[in-house]
């Protein structure tokens, strides 16, 4: 939690679907209930997977969906993508080319072997210091289902927990860039299918026995073709039942 001292308030920073997965886990291995008694709130969390989620998306806005569309097109060199058709127009963002959307909402971002140069764009961090103005990318794609960003030029690592507050996203596709670091198959809690074939990662997050949610989903997992070297009985100790 952040506490705003003017709105005499707290935010919520950390993922909500993430505190779902720890409560389960307390309540199911240890039969502990937990409840957030250290923290000024106005009553007691019942159930973190739903009244948290509420919380989070309450402020969220079609605006903060363009926002995000237009600071990842400044950030990924998007002048020179090779399909920029409408984008950062005076026009509807849904219309724009490699984006699908509900209600207003983006649901898949389809932009693979389009030439984005640069990060990969969790947050793209505009300019200024204010935590909540700042959240724009990936992350803030809310009701996010699919992402296709697969035969690009992304670089760098990936900061995977703000994705974990994609409740949506099915399928993450981002094989054949230039990603390094950890690939993580829990990069979102409803995740079915997860792509990091063909980069430079270096290791990959074992599976976690207390990630009820991706461990009831996954099914498909590829992350042939990179630099990994650990113990795959290590890794697949508490592989999802549903993984083939």
């Amino acid at each position: 939690y952040e506490y705003s001292a003017s709105e005499d308030t707290f935010y919520y920073l950390n993922s909500p679907a993430c505190y779902c997965d720890f409560q389960y886990h307390l309540d199911n291995e240890y039969g502990y209930n937990v409840k957030p008694q250290t923290i000024n709130v106005d009553s007691e969390f019942t159930d973190a997977c739903d009244q948290i989620e509420d919380e989070w998306l309450q402020s969220h806005t079609h605006e903060d969906e363009k926002k995000s569309l237009e600071a990842m097109y400044a950030r990924l060199g998007g002048d020179n993508w090779r399909d920029k058709d409408g984008w950062m127009a005076d026009s509807d963002h849904c219309e724009w080319f490699g984006i699908t959307c509900e209600d207003g909402y983006v649901t898949r971002v389809d932009l693979g072997g389009n030439n984005l140069v640069g990060q990969f764009p969790v947050y793209t961090r505009p300019i200024g210091n204010n935590w909540h103005t700042s959240k724009y990318g990936i992350a803030n794609l809310y009701k996010l289902e699919d992402l296709g960003l697969a035969n690009n030029s992304l670089t760098g690592t990936i900061e995977y927990a703000p994705l974990y507050n994609l409740q949506e996203l099915v399928e993450f596709y981002i094989s054949r860039n230039n990603l390094t670091g950890e690939a993580d198959a829990f990069v979102a809690p409803n995740l079915y299918e997860a792509d990091f074939g063909n980069n430079t990662f270096t290791s990959m997050r074992r599976f976690e026995k207390y990630k009820y949610t991706v461990q009831d989903k996954l099914w498909w997992c590829d992350a042939s073709n990179n630099n990994i070297r650990q113990d795959a009985n290590d890794l697949l100790l508490h592989m999802p039942p549903k993984m083939e």
